[in-house]
């Protein structure tokens, strides 16, 4: 006589179909950050759309049959993806992150593995004198900055800084082949060049400015620099004007 009984299992998840004649019974064996019920909930819905597919449309495929209920499908869509926030339509792009750095100059900005890294305040000083000596070096609405950098702080910096110049970036993937990296600077025809010590090797001969962002005479000369903000209207920078240019 059996008293009690208590089924394990070492996957995740198991789904055991067993044959009755004229019907069939489903068990689900699930660990419970994945949910028995979920899961059976959603064998549910494949099984009626199955059903229905075979009765009706026998030549669907099998991967354009719906397996998640109603609601949960709704929320997936529509639900979390209702992020729509209106503002005005003349804001340029820096602008509204220094709208932030006046509503919060001491909150994070910009975050890292291994914590916070820049507040909204220094990102806005840093990317002003970087925008500033692009400005010096001719940057100006629509010319092109390339950017080969890895992703880290310099880079946001790097970016939010060609836009308040009044720039487009151009990012250059550092992993790229040489030939291609060769052909995008020069299709881009950047009006300058930013990247770091460890990566400027690697690019092509260049004929335009550039700036080693961790280079200490670059960073001296950054320095420099004016930390207010770019006057976007002096600039004739508008919201039509080039952000950026991507290959």
């Amino acid at each position: 006589q059996t008293l009690s009984m208590e089924e394990r299992t070492n996957y995740p998840l198991c789904l055991n179909v067993d044959d009755l004649g004229d019907d069939f019974m489903l068990t689900i064996q699930a660990v419970k950050q994945i949910s028995a019920t979920r899961i059976g909930e959603y064998m549910q819905v494949a099984l009626h759309s199955l059903v229905e597919a075979l009765e009706r449309t026998p030549q669907a495929a099998l991967n354009s049959l719906p397996i998640l209920p109603d609601d949960e499908r709704e929320l997936l869509l529509a639900g979390f993806n209702d992020t729509a926030h209106p503002y005005p339509r003349d804001v340029l792009i820096h602008q509204l992150i220094e709208h932030q750095v006046n509503q919060r100059p001491d909150a994070c900005a910009v975050r890292g593995d291994s914590g916070p890294l820049l507040t909204y305040a220094e990102l806005n000083q840093q990317a002003n004198q970087l925008a500033h000596r692009l400005i010096e070096l001719g940057v100006e609405p629509d010319s092109r900055v390339a950017v080969s950098l890895r992703r880290g702080q310099e880079m946001v910096v790097a970016l939010l800084g060609i836009l308040k110049a009044g720039g487009a970036y151009v990012p250059i993937d550092p992993d790229l082949p040489s030939a291609r990296q060769a052909y995008m600077l020069s299709d881009s025809a950047p009006r300058a060049v930013l990247t770091s010590s460890d990566l400027l090797a690697d690019l092509p001969a260049l004929s335009v400015p550039v700036l080693v962002l961790d280079n200490r005479d670059d960073l001296a000369q950054l320095a420099k620099q004016p930390s207010g903000n770019p006057d976007a209207k002096a600039l004739g920078l508008q919201p039509n004007h080039l952000a950026y240019v991507l290959y």
